[in-house]
């Protein structure tokens, strides 16, 4: 390996789809940054947090199926870790391993683009997985009211703790589509 370049990478089973590394080493080449991004196929938390550990890399993307299962192997998770229960970034630093959830950045930032601020607005959520309570996250974050709708109430219900938001049942969708913005 090229001395200097930092390493990055996304970690995943299965992960040789990810598009992540060609577009990542195009933006590298492009701004002229010395780092590489590769694929990171890995049969659990453990031996992503192995492979990572190597003193060559500086941060990996975690996808499916281990965004909920590493939280707990890393210590300083970011707040939006704990209010999602997964992560989907994990950094080194002088300081140690921190891990982020970034996903709600995608939600909000796209429809703050064409629908302005979210404060104040009724947004629903329909799905109570990961996806989901990132989205819930991040829309509460962005002061909207935030209602969460799931074909099981338990997971609705446990989804609204996890980011403050309210839940209710699949059977009110149509009342809540025709309340929300």
């Amino acid at each position: 390996m090229t001395e200097g370049i930092k390493l990055f990478g996304v970690a995943g089973h299965p992960v040789m789809h990810s598009k992540s590394p060609a577009m990542f080493n195009g933006l590298f080449k492009d701004r002229g940054i010395n780092a590489r991004y590769v694929r990171i196929a890995a049969w659990s938390p453990r031996e992503v947090m192995s492979l990572f550990t190597d003193p060559g890399f500086s941060g990996i993307n975690v996808t499916a199926p281990f965004k909920n299962s590493m939280v707990s192997l890393i210590g300083n998770p970011g707040e939006d870790v704990i209010k999602t229960g997964s992560l989907n970034t994990i950094v080194k630093d002088k300081h140690g391993i921190h891990c982020y959830n970034t996903d709600h950045y995608g939600v909000t930032e796209s429809l703050k683009k064409y629908a302005g601020s979210l404060k104040g607005e009724k947004a629903l959520v329909i799905g109570a997985g990961g996806a989901g309570i990132s989205a819930a996250y991040g829309l509460v974050k962005e002061g909207a009211a935030v209602t969460i709708i799931n074909r099981t109430m338990d997971k609705a219900e446990k989804a609204a703790a996890l980011t403050g938001s309210s839940f209710n049942s699949i059977d009110n969708l149509q009342n809540h589509l025709a309340e929300s913005h």
